[in-house]
């Protein structure tokens, strides 16, 4: 949070880059802190400004829009980031810090309604408030004596619990307030109390001194709540609508509190009083297509253009910020491998992005939204999965190239020696693994392989059973069950608006059959329609007493036209397939009238443990499906080849 004692804007690379983030690359580690040192500026021996250390003077100071436009002046003079690596770093984090102080905080006040937005560049933190309504209720009050407030009878809440003495303090102004308040017991004693500070009903923490065994002390749960400049006083940030409510918990006898200033007509004191807060509240017109169109601005304005400044650091790069630069106690090195971790996680940003341009993702902004499973709020707003015209296939090819690109970054990290490099000489790199942690082998071996599936997820199914351990251990799973993102970045099968569960007419629950439409994207491939129906039934979603939803047996995702194995190697042949009731399948030998079927093969797939040369040849599967009173639909894949390599004999 911001606050009113931190001496300097000190900006964290990390945390500006991990405001911008999707998924930070945990279990990396990354390393930021505190200063108040400023540097100074050089000029070179010719009496020009260098326009490094110039830009660096900026990052000390926090004036980011001046490092970012200097920078871009510099680099207006026919050079580029491969021959200025460390000028274009340096452009790179201006352009992000630039966006993380100022671009998104205007959007969470304009767009979304906040009455205060901030981030906090050094730790990382956003400071959000919306408008929200004090509700007050009577408590006892304290004494208005003159300038200060006093209670003064004896009290003890820890032994017998009671009303709280209380005394709230309401920002009614548009500007932050620092109140700054003073804690006595009279002019010859020293404060003895115990008191708790509540800002919009959330506890910051405490404040008190029990004299003469402990002095007076601040123990703050929130930064708006800070030691004073002067001994036994507090210093609380008041945002516009905020209210600071003060309760005793603890008190000998007399206590008092006054504000070191005269507090303005802004500030409404309401003594005896303790605000409990309403709900925060989004602005009117708050839209997810807000956010999604705000992601585009910064993607244009910010993220490609770092991208491109940090794609000239190649693999011998390094370079180091100070302590006064970046707010850390000792150095942070940036080398190869952080320059790729960077770049990784802005194509990550980039390629969610992506993902959401062909959805109808307009929709209010309310708190309820939060508080939702994201199912629950697919089901409700069915219209989020209706594709828009002309985004479905072109932004999410982008989309799949970029998660490409972002997992091979990472690699690149991991192959220059993310995994196994040392700390640096002096100082510590921005993003690394501990090298004296227990697990730190561990911890690198599961990132590099979740990245792996990641990769892989992108052009082929992944077992589920892989991905998750839940998954592993569930019997109701059928044993070929996968999952594909390669939909997800392909043309759509089938128009998405009816890709969720068809609930019942009276809202009881989703028709039987209804669970078809979701599975024939293709994004659940060998999970069909009878475990997705025995799961809805075991939820107890489906509504029994509802006409099923009967469909006729269909393909979505035909075999594979050429499968080549070497001999010996094993091989499957799959089909996608979908209908209500479940369809059931028949492979066969060959095709056409000459087609045999293959004993046993009654699965959507077809598994060569290990094949022989006589398993060469062509495949066909049969989907079969019947409807009550109707005659059965059966549908015929195409053909499939399968191929079987071995090296040349002489017979």
């Amino acid at each position: 949070m911001i606050t009113t004692y931190r001496p300097a804007r000190s900006v964290s690379l990390a945390a500006a880059i991990g405001l911008l983030a999707l998924q930070p690359a945990s279990p990396l580690h990354a390393f930021w802190g505190t200063s108040d040192t400023i540097t100074v500026g050089s000029t070179s021996s010719t009496g020009s400004v260098d326009p490094i250390q110039q830009a660096r003077t900026h990052l000390a100071a926090g004036d980011f829009a001046a490092m970012k436009s200097g920078l871009e002046a510099y680099f207006a003079q026919n050079r580029t980031p491969a021959s200025d690596p460390e000028a274009a770093v340096l452009l790179a984090i201006a352009r992000l810090t630039s966006a993380a102080e100022n671009d998104v905080p205007a959007f969470l006040r304009d767009k979304m309604g906040a009455s205060r937005a901030a981030f906090d560049l050094v730790n990382g933190d956003l400071s959000l408030r919306f408008p929200r309504t004090a509700v007050y209720r009577a408590a006892p009050g304290f004494t208005t004596v003159g300038a200060f407030y006093q209670y003064t009878p004896a009290i003890n809440l820890y032994e017998n619990q009671g009303a709280q003495p209380s005394i709230s303090f309401e920002n009614k102004g548009t500007t932050d307030y620092v109140l700054t308040l003073t804690a006595t017991r009279n002019a010859a004693q020293p404060p003895d109390f115990d008191a708790t500070f509540y800002l919009d009903g959330e506890l910051l923490g405490f404040v008190n001194a029990f004299q003469p065994d402990y002095p007076f002390q601040v123990f703050a749960l929130e930064s708006e709540i800070a030691p004073g400049a002067a001994p036994d006083t507090v210093a609380i940030t008041l945002p516009p609508g905020a209210v600071l409510t003060i309760g005793l918990v603890y008190s000998p006898g007399e206590v008092r509190f006054t504000p070191t200033a005269t507090l303005p007509s802004t500030i409404l004191v309401s003594n005896g009083r303790v605000a409990g807060i309403n709900a925060p509240r989004f602005a009117a017109k708050a839209n997810l297509t807000d956010l999604v169109t705000e992601f585009g601005r910064l993607d244009t304005a910010a993220l490609a253009p770092a991208i491109a400044d940090l794609s000239g650091a190649g693999p011998e790069f390094s370079m180091v910020l100070f302590p006064e630069e970046t707010g850390h106690p000792e150095n942070i090195v940036l080398a190869y491998p952080d320059i790729q971790l960077l770049i990784a996680q802005l194509k990550f940003v980039q390629a969610t992005r992506r993902v959401l341009l062909p959805y109808n993702v307009s929709q209010k902004v309310t708190i309820s939204l939060f508080d939702s499973n994201t199912v629950e709020q697919l089901f409700a707003n069915r219209a989020f999965l209706a594709p828009r015209a002309g985004k479905f296939g072109p932004d999410l090819a982008d989309a799949r190239t970029l998660f490409t690109q972002a997992v091979a970054h990472v690699f690149a990290a991991g192959d220059a020696g993310l995994w196994t490099r040392p700390a640096p000489e002096s100082g510590s790199y921005l993003f690394g693994f501990d090298p004296a942690a227990p697990d730190a082998a561990e911890e690198a071996l599961a990132l590099e392989t979740a990245l792996t599936q990641l990769r892989d997820a992108l052009t082929t199914p992944v077992a589920l059973a892989d991905l998750s351990d839940d998954l592993a251990t569930d019997s109701t799973l059928p044993e070929d069950a996968s999952v594909s993102l390669a939909p997800l970045f392909g043309p759509a099968p089938l128009n998405l608006r009816t890709l969720l569960p068809v609930s019942a007419p009276d809202g009881s629950g989703f028709m039987r059959g209804g669970s078809t439409r979701l599975l024939t994207s293709g994004l659940l491939p060998g999970v069909g329609t009878a475990w997705w129906e025995s799961l809805l039934n075991e939820n107890g979603l489906t509504a029994d007493d509802s006409p099923a939803l009967y469909s006729r047996a269909a393909i979505q995702v035909q075999p594979d036209a050429i499968t080549t194995v070497p001999l010996g190697g094993s091989a499957t042949l799959r089909v996608t397939a979908e209908s209500f009731p479940p369809p059931t399948f028949q492979w066969y030998r060959g095709a056409g009238k000459t087609a045999v079927p293959i004993a046993g093969a009654t699965k959507s797939f077809l598994r060569f443990a290990s094949t022989a040369k006589t398993d060469a040849g062509g495949y066909t599967v049969r989907v079969t499906n019947t409807i009550p009173g109707k005659a059965p639909s059966i549908v015929t894949s195409k053909e499939a080849k399968l191929v079987v390599t071995y090296a040349p004999e002489i017979v």
